[in-house]
């Protein structure tokens, strides 16, 4: 990452949008907290909240030369699970998913809260269900690819005045 940053220093001096797309799905089966391979769990915050948390810290200096930054952080509805999750009825599928996925979106709200008023704008997106998920093979009744970029295209390209903070997807809010 520190490479990165050199490099991106270097050659442009500042970063204009950083998206946070990595993710793991390591428990697509699992329908129970109590059923939780923490191994799993500890994997996905590492991927999907980690990650993206050390990369935002290393990109920050460059995001805040550029003239209107954009961070934007690829979510999941799965996260809504765990704010929703109220309902004795409810199950929870892929805890570590749905948890790591959760955690993302509250870091993207409280990063947006930290950087209000230095034109850097933060966002979480939904991209749907993508045809992107081979070990799934559900891709048939899935959103092509470039349909799902839409969300993440429009957050990383959003004015000033656009939202800040928040969960989206295909442009609505989703909280």
């Amino acid at each position: 990452m520190d490479a990165a940053a050199a490099e991106l220093a270097r050659s442009l001096g500042h970063l204009d949008v950083l998206i946070n797309n990595a993710s793991i799905f390591p428990d697509a089966e699992v329908m129970s907290v109590l059923d939780a391979d923490l191994t799993y769990v500890r994997a996905a915050f590492e991927v999907d909240v980690i990650g993206p948390w050390s990369l935002i810290q290393v990109m920050l200096p460059l995001l805040r030369k550029a003239p209107a930054a954009r961070i934007v952080n690829v979510s999941s509805v799965a996260a809504l699970q765990i704010t929703r999750g109220f309902d004795p009825a409810a199950v929870l599928r892929a805890p570590a998913y749905s948890f790591a996925k959760h955690l993302l979106t509250a870091l993207t709200v409280t990063l947006a809260n930290e950087l209000h008023g230095t034109g850097i704008l933060v966002k979480a997106v939904d991209p749907g269900e993508t045809a992107s998920h081979p070990e799934r093979g559900d891709d048939d009744d899935d959103r092509p690819a470039a349909e799902s970029a839409r969300g993440v295209v429009w957050a990383a390209t959003l004015d000033e005045n656009g939202p800040n903070g928040g969960f989206f997807r295909d442009g609505h809010s989703l909280t």
